[in-house]
């Protein structure tokens, strides 16, 4: 179970209705619940069978209950409006109540293929028979029901932004909140800090890939350090009209110099190469970075005069620990128990308990590693946006990923195929390309070849379309003044008022650049930095290498690794208000960009440090599951915000570059926009005095008036007569709020339409919302139920949603606008090689393989297509809740869903791999994928279905495919 354990996904309206009415809920097992501390904890509780439970259970907040009996919904008169019960009101019912659901006990008899016996299930009776060959009944068993009792657990970190949270079996809930919470507990019905202690409780519940042991009596936390730097700030207030703006002055900004980091020792990283751990326990949480802390310590011992041995320090809570045995030295940021407890010291005490009782096992998240595209790393439509550039710099700039794609075009493949090498992994198809073209050189001439090389080649010129431009960069994880920290660590840092006042000689400081040590690029290089959400050019960070000698000594920091100075400089505020746990930055020497930006860009007054001072909320909640259901509602609302914001900023971002970077009044959006997507991000954590949606619907508004004006519009020809009989002609120029073109790929470019289905495959009609269109499709099934009692429910035989893109036309967008983004669709457009319309020689894929006899094994030709399907299935259902989410999320999401992915497709694997298969179905199967009109064609899944069979029979699989050695 390392990827984790398969949980039922429900939507809460279908959840509600089987709560009031006993409708129908079909009780699905697509969503994880994540490797982690806390599934190590909880699963000696569970009742777990194939990699699944029922005791935990993942509820979404998308619809709600319509067409409401209001007679059997009394209890919940107050929360109906307009003959419906909203998503947000559904959640507090859910939160407050609960809920049951019935289940049906694993039955204990089992049929035997050698004895020819099978087990059929009677719904109608409700038992289970165990018949011979001749259908003679030999044994019955009656379906025996059970019910569980969910309560609201919690919502981790991941699902909080889509508006996700779990239910916990009743019987489990108790004890293992009492663990999450160490036991703190909050006053029941009085103000508490609710926010907070939702946010933390969350924090074992990280997705974990490894434990490491740290004794806590070997830590040692110390007070953070304050710097601060006056400087031409771009400060983001509400003014009395509640509304956002900006406010430019020279004033002090703040960075807080340790915020969320920790020194390790060498030690505790053993033979691992990377240069960080990212670490979660209870309360707490710290990025980790490789340091020599006893080679530090023996040396401050040996220059002091000191015994090493017998030498001791004191930590922020009054403990005195010997320098001999600390392991790792962080400070107050990373332990968020702190503001649970007023006197700090017991609980320190508390904590510490905590952490011994789990055997001192912190959950590592990441390590460090190497970016798959070596010394290459891509852009995002934001970076490259927001960089003041021409076209012939902008040209040059995206030089290496141009000439990259026309070199996978050559028809010798060896570029191709390279390509795929580097990019091999359990779930693309890439590893039995290269099988099979090496098997035969022939197979390159094939349809299914070509095809996968042109889909290959198409996805990359689409992402660069989007801006993913590769440059000689890295996303390095950066660290605070980590040598400072170690001086700070034995009081040899001058502080006063708790700011430092002395200079960190290994980051030395400098009006013209911040000063970055890594090994990723050489000393004295000129680096720039983005951190995302990224929106503007005032967040555009200039820096310069400094490799220091001591940082060679005392740390052991892999390539992936940049420590930045945060004294006397606005670093913080500069990248959006970064921390050191585990943030990175997209850190490039591209010479382009590095010119630009010192230039035109890095501390110039046109570009002023953006500061964030929008007040936080001083909303106290009182402790009830209510209000944590209003909080959570709150988090839902916002989980297109950040997309959104980003998008309108850069809109806003593309209209000051046609101005010439001149309109303040646009800038001014910039700067507020990028704000507003930290905020959006950041509301899971605090949350702050503005109405996100309604700040961003007015500044969109205000956005789309300049769009109408700069497009040239379309020309409408009117013939009116009058009375008298005279015709009358007008042409009217109808403008439009068209975005720049390159926004018709980065979002989606099409609407989508969702038709719904009945048993019989009859059209029942189209709809532009999927839950409307679910709405439907429960109404189908449950009248289908109230007529045929007692059947086993096959939900997609019954009714089906099938979804239909209908595509944008690129003259919705304006391609006139003149910003950096729209010069790469024209520059595209002339750089790349278009593939020659001549195909070439085509061979037909079924002509190389192998042809066998025989009858295929139809229960495992069905079994495997099965599995297949239901992968197929889960991937289109992420994509379809992909729509509208920001790039930051999309990322986050993405990389939870690839664990989830790759955990399905190891479960298929494992599964055919038990299978004994002969050579005629596997066969069988490879040539159902290339019939495309036949009913057993499985063209639709082909390469998943490929590649689930070469993965888990890669012998058997490759031998279908006849064989032609190159000498």
């Amino acid at each position: 179970m390392k990827n984790g354990i398969k949980i039922i996904n429900i939507e809460g309206a279908d959840l509600l209705r089987n709560k009031i009415e006993g409708k129908y809920i079909n009780l699905k097992y697509e969503a994880v619940f994540a490797n982690s501390k806390l599934k190590d904890k909880i699963s000696k509780d569970l009742s777990i069978k194939d990699f699944s439970t029922n005791d935990i259970i993942n509820l979404k907040f998308n619809m709600p209950v319509t067409k409401i009996d209001e007679s059997k919904y009394v209890k919940y008169k107050d929360y109906i409006k307009d003959n419906k019960i909203s998503a947000e009101n559904i959640r507090k019912i859910l939160y407050k109540d609960g809920f049951e659901l019935k289940f049906d006990k694993e039955r204990t008899i089992k049929g035997s293929k050698k004895e020819g016996t099978k087990v059929i299930t009677d719904y109608e009776n409700r038992k289970y028979i165990l018949k011979n060959r001749d259908g003679e009944i030999l044994q019955e068993e009656e379906m025996k029901p059970y019910e569980i009792t969910y309560k609201f657990w919690f919502r981790s970190s991941a699902k909080a932004m889509v508006g996700e949270c779990l239910f916990i079996n009743k019987k489990i809930h108790d004890s293992i909140v009492k663990w999450q919470t160490m036991g703190i507990e909050l006053p029941e019905d009085e103000e508490a800090m609710v926010v907070e202690i939702m946010a933390y409780m969350s924090l074992t519940a990280s997705t974990i890939q490894d434990y490491i042991t740290i004794n806590p009596n070997e830590i040692l936390v110390i007070d953070d350090l304050k710097s601060r730097r006056l400087t031409n700030c771009a400060k983001v207030i509400v003014n009395e009209k509640n509304q956002c703006d900006v406010i430019y002055e020279n004033d002090y900004v703040e960075n807080t110099l340790f915020d969320g980091q920790a020194l390790l020792d060498d030690s505790l990283f053993g033979e691992s190469e990377a240069g960080m751990k990212l670490l979660r326990h209870h309360f707490f949480k710290a990025c980790g970075f490789r340091t020599n802390i006893k080679l530090f310590m023996q040396n401050y011992c040996k220059g002091n005069g000191l015994d090493y041995e017998t030498e001791t320090l004191k930590d922020r809570y009054g403990n005195y620990i010997k320098v001999k045995n600390i392991k790792m030295i962080t400070t107050e940021n990373a332990m968020k128990w702190e503001k649970f407890f007023k006197d700090k010291s017991e609980g320190f005490k508390s904590w510490k308990k905590a952490v011994d009782e789990d055997n001192n096992l912190f959950g590592v998240c990441k390590e460090d590693h190497e970016s798959k595209f070596k010394d290459k790393q891509r852009m995002s439509y934001q970076m490259l946006n927001t960089l003041p550039v021409n076209k012939e710099e902008l040209t040059d700039i995206a030089r290496y990923s141009i000439d990259y794609i026309n070199k996978l075009k050559n028809k010798d493949n060896k570029a191709f195929i390279e390509h795929l090498r580097e990019n091999v992994n359990i779930i693309n198809e890439n590893e039995m390309m290269i099988d099979l073209y090496e098997r035969n050189k022939e197979f390159a001439k094939t349809e299914l070849f070509k095809d996968f090389k042109s889909s290959t080649i198409y996805k990359l010129k689409k992402n660069l379309r989007k801006g993913k431009v590769l440059v000689n960069a890295e996303n390095l994880t950066i660290v605070g003044n980590p040598y400072l920290m170690l001086l700070h660590s034995v009081k040899e840092v001058e502080v006063e008022d708790g700011y430092v006042t002395m200079e960190d000689k290994t980051l030395p400081k400098s009006e013209n650049f911040i000063s970055v040590y890594t090994k990723r690029f050489e000393d004295e290089e000129k680096l720039v930095g983005f951190r995302n959400p990224h929106n503007s050019p005032n967040n555009i960070a200039y820096f310069k290498n400094n490799r220091s000698e001591l940082f060679e000594k005392y740390f052991n920091f892999s390539k992936n690794i940049m420590a930045i100075n945060c004294i006397d400089t606005e670093i913080q505020d500069l990248a959006n208000g970064c921390d050191f746990d585990s943030d990175f930055m997209f850190t490039t020497n591209d010479e382009n960009i590095v010119k630009v930006v010192i230039k035109k860009v890095f501390r110039k007054e046109s570009y002023a440090c953006i500061v964030n001072k929008i007040p936080q909320s001083k909303n106290k909640y009182i402790n009830t599951l209510e209000n944590k259901a209003i909080i959570d509602n709150k988090l839902a609302k916002g989980k297109y915000d950040t997309g959104t914001s980003s998008n309108q900023a850069q809109i806003s971002m593309s209209l000051f570059a046609n101005s010439g970077y001149k309109d303040k009044e646009l800038l001014k959006s910039v700067i507020i926009l990028s704000v507003l997507a930290q905020v959006s991000i950041d509301n899971a954590k605090r949350q702050y005095e503005v109405e996100l949606n309604k700040e961003i619907n007015r500044l969109t508004q205000i956005l789309n008036s300049e769009l109408k004006e700069k497009d040239e519009g379309e020309v409408v020809t009117k013939i009116k007569t009058d009375k008298k009989g005279k015709i009358k002609i007008t042409e009217k120029a109808i403008k439009k709020a068209k975005r720049p073109l390159f926004f018709y790929y980065i979002t989606q470019n099409k609407d989508t339409e969702y038709r719904v289905y009945n048993e019989e495959t009859k059209y029942k009609g189209v709809y532009k919302n999927k839950y409307q269109a679910q709405e439907i499709k429960n109404k189908i099934i449950n009248d289908y139920i109230d007529k045929h009692k007692g059947e086993k429910i096959e939900e997609d035989k019954i009714a089906m949603i099938k979804e239909k893109g209908i595509k944008k036309e690129k003259d919705s967008f304006n391609e006139k606008i003149k910003c950096t983004m729209n010069y790469l669709q024209e520059i595209i457009s002339k750089e790349i090689i278009n593939e020659s319309k001549k195909k070439g020689e085509k061979i037909e894929t079924k002509d190389l393989i192998v042809k066998i006899k025989g009858k295929a094994k139809h229960e495992q030709l069905e079994k495997i297509k099965e599995l297949v399907e239901n992968w197929n299935k889960s991937v289109k259902k992420f994509n379809a809740d992909m729509e509208g989410v920001s790039e930051e999320e999309m990322r986050s999401r993405k990389t939870d869903f690839s664990h989830e992915e790759a955990y399905l497709v190891e479960l298929i694997i494992e599964k055919i791999k038990k299978m004994s298969i002969t050579d005629k179905t596997i066969n069988s199967l490879i040539l159902s994928t290339l019939r495309k009109d036949s009913k057993t064609s499985n063209s639709h899944i082909r390469l998943k279905l490929l590649n689930v069979l070469y993965q888990s029979k890669k012998e058997q699989f490759l031998n279908q495919f006849i064989e032609i050695k190159v000498s």
